[in-house]
């Protein structure tokens, strides 16, 4: 039995779902009276329905309806595109901006799809473009290389492509942008140089982007985001509801065809009741190191999830592209953080500095890299929008008007074995150590009594502090490696101190190792981890505790 679907003046729509799974849409008594884009809930699924033609959009293909038949998914995202150019000036990008030095030319839409190539970009070229961010999930099956980059230029093969990237190339041609960058065919994957030459660019290539396509839930490049839902059979889960469903309607005079989409429901819920926001789950997306600059950078994104699309610039945060109403953000949103620093610059207070940062690393540290050694690459691109926002060089991850305090991050995990993760980093910094770090909520409340006198080139740093006069300073102590035990012969330099309130004051100190070898006739050290000293004291006792120990001042690299 097919379902009965038509529009006559205005009436109210509704549908049940019965044994044999058929969909009926029914003419209500004639008296009731309900706008086109009202929505009715009924066992099993609720109705969408607009007054606009190829306005109501599904997040995906059904299975059996070809990608054609649902071509009317890209009007929202082109109408916001086009509403963010004209309407929004903080979003930015008016003019069409440099192209990077690599990208992909998905052709036109009136191409034949498989007319794709890498496009090198000219000399002053000017091009929207889209980027992409994604999880790799692995080795890719087809990267650019010194090599092959010659005959990419020629022609790309998207059949030896991920489905993520097929998908990437068949969106971006259908918003009518012409080319899209994605990393792993825009950077020479086996030239060190040329990795490093692109990775200084992040900023630029994901900020001049037009819009950035962000996969979260996809958990590698092969999963494709525009096919059909995953069967129980590769998924190996059971799929007990059905799947969005689009069908022909008749809007009202004159008559125009339309469509109406059915939507599934989780147990009585609706989807938006159930949203991303709603849960602490990340999605596989918001783990990947990398994926974070990506999404601070990028002027415009969109969230793409199994169950709904959104679209985020500066001026909208988080807008459906087909859900009724848009659902609660509850995720510690970095971008209004990152915003900030760069809206208030110089003339933010170190406090306020420290806030934000804060928030932005922790969230950053907490993600995961395939390679440890890209800790700091992967969140060059922020810092250096920061730096030239505030006018101060980053250290090796460390911004100078934040240091001391920064110097005393923290291993999440501090009984877990972590591996160095970068040799050319120093000891002091986070970035040298494949760990999940962080930077404590108290050290907002830290008063420093050391100085940083300098950082050299290669790391080196000279700090002037005080050794602690009291004895019990390994009561907390975290120590970075815990294969090593805590030693007497570590020099102690503390660092300052932590108000907790109520008479409770926590010095911070920094645990030094000497390491062989002079550097300039002085004795050079590294980090081994930090001591927490709580002492109930008043608070000027303990900042008198801490002026009285005798200054040194020591080089640990």
């Amino acid at each position: 039995m097919s379902p009965n679907l038509y529009w006559e003046g205005r009436m109210y729509c509704r549908f049940f779902w019965v044994e044999t799974v058929q969909l009926f849409v029914c003419q209500a008594a004639s008296d009731q009276r309900a706008e086109p884009g009202s929505v009715e809930r009924g066992d099993g699924f609720h109705v969408l329905h607009r007054r606009r033609s190829a306005q109501c959009l599904v997040p995906r293909r059904p299975s059996g309806v070809p990608y054609g038949d649902i071509h009317p998914l890209f009007w929202n995202i082109k109408n916001a595109l086009t509403l963010c150019h004209r309407d929004h000036p903080g979003c930015g990008q008016q003019d069409p901006p440099l192209l990077p030095k690599r990208v992909i030319d998905v052709g036109s839409p009136t191409n034949t799809p498989g007319n794709v190539r890498l496009h090198i970009a000219n000399p002053g070229q000017r091009e929207r473009y889209a980027c992409l961010s994604y999880c790799w999930g692995g080795v890719q099956q087809y990267t650019a290389s010194v090599t092959n980059e010659a005959d990419l230029a020629q022609q790309i093969d998207t059949e030896t492509l991920g489905k993520t990237i097929q998908d990437a190339i068949t969106m971006t041609r259908d918003l009518g942008l012409r080319y899209l960058w994605v990393d792993a065919l825009c950077i020479l994957q086996d030239s060190p140089q040329d990795k490093a030459t692109e990775i200084k660019k992040m900023a630029r290539i994901y900020g001049d982007a037009t819009i950035t396509l962000a996969i979260a839930d996809a958990t590698s490049a092969n999963d494709g985001f525009l096919g059909p839902y995953p069967s129980a059979s590769t998924t190996g889960q059971t799929d007990n509801h059905m799947h969005p469903s689009q069908h022909p309607l008749l809007l009202p005079p004159p008559h125009k065809p339309g469509t109406i989409t059915l939507l599934p429901m989780d147990n009585g819920a609706s989807l938006h009741e159930t949203d991303i926001d709603d849960t602490p789950q990340k999605y596989p997306l918001e783990l990947r190191g990398w994926a974070l600059q990506e999404f601070l950078l990028s002027p415009r994104v969109l969230f793409i999830i199994r169950e709904n699309m959104y679209w985020i610039c500066k001026t909208w945060r988080y807008q459906p592209i087909y859900q009724p109403r848009p659902y609660r953000y509850l995720h510690t949103n970095c971008s209004l953080h990152l915003n900030e620093i760069l809206r208030q610059g110089k003339d933010m207070t170190a406090s306020d500095f420290h806030k934000s940062w804060r928030r932005i690393f922790n969230d950053y540290a907490s993600r995961d890299l395939s390679d440890p050694g890209d800790r700091l690459n992967a969140l060059t691109g922020v810092i250096s929008v920061i730096e030239e926002a505030r006018g101060e060089k980053c250290m090796f991850g460390h911004w100078p008007s934040l240091m001391p305090s920064s110097l005393a991050w923290q291993h999440l995990y501090p009984r877990k074995i972590w591996e160095r993760a970068c040799a050319d980093v120093p000891s002091w910094s986070w970035a040298a150590w494949d760990a999940t770090c962080w930077f404590p909520d108290v050290y907002e409340k830290f008063t420093p009594c050391s100085e940083i006198l300098g950082v050299e080139s290669d790391g080196t740093m000279k700090l002037r502090g005080r050794l602690p006069t009291c004895t019990a300073i390994y009561e907390n102590a975290l120590v970075d490696d815990p294969r090593i035990t805590t030693d007497d012969s570590w020099l102690r330099v503390v660092l300052g101190s932590l108000e907790l309130g109520h008479s409770r004051v926590r010095l911070v100190v920094l645990l030094l190792e000497r390491t062989p070898g002079p550097k300039d006739n002085s004795e050079l050290y590294c980090r081994r981890g930090v001591a927490l000293h709580e002492l109930n004291l008043p608070d000027d006792e303990v900042r008198g505790l801490a002026a009285t120990g005798k200054e040194i001042t020591v080089l640990v690299q």
